[in-house]
């Protein structure tokens, strides 16, 4: 008989595992997204032939040569109504910004006035004028008090701006 004292065991020592290490028993089955994406396609490839197979031959010639004379007249009408418009665009001269010396036309104001008086336009501000007729915009404010205008921006089409004579100096 063998002494167990005196017998050498080596002691268990497991091998050290990981999560990453194991491996996890799958069922063998197919990948479920392939499967979806198969038979997708398989539905899609049958649509496609049902509507091949029943599908007209196509549209009739007539129904072409119509719609393709329809579109010949559309594109030579608007050729026309682009020359008409040119033609009226140069006959038409663009309205120029009226000046008048003197006291305009208001009858209420000074007739001692002998500057010019400016009518509006579109799109006029007033630093504008003040360049054009005073050749300097920074003597806006000079036009805002000369006409008795709240501010600079209290103008618009159509209204009379006073210039005075000695706005450029």
């Amino acid at each position: 008989m063998s002494d167990r004292e005196t017998e050498t065991f080596s002691p268990y020592e497991p091998q050290p595992t990981y999560d990453w290490d194991v491996a996890e028993e799958k069922p063998e089955r197919p990948n479920i997204l392939w499967g979806r994406a198969v038979v997708l396609a398989g539905v899609l490839l049958v649509a496609f032939f049902i509507g091949r197979a029943s599908a007209p031959n196509g549209i009739p010639s007539e129904r072409v040569r119509a719609l393709n004379r329809d579109l010949q007249r559309a594109q030579d009408e608007n050729e026309q109504l682009k020359q008409t418009l040119a033609q009226q665009q140069a006959v038409t001269p663009t309205p120029t910004p009226s000046v008048t010396v003197g006291g305009g036309g208001d009858t209420n104001t000074d007739t001692t006035f002998n500057g010019k008086v400016y009518v509006v336009q579109s799109g006029d501000t007033l630093r504008e004028i003040a360049d054009r007729f005073c050749g300097d915009p920074t003597k806006d404010d000079i036009l805002v008090d000369f006409n008795g205008l709240a501010d600079g921006s209290d103008i618009h089409p159509g209204d009379e701006i006073k210039i005075p004579e000695d706005c450029a100096g």
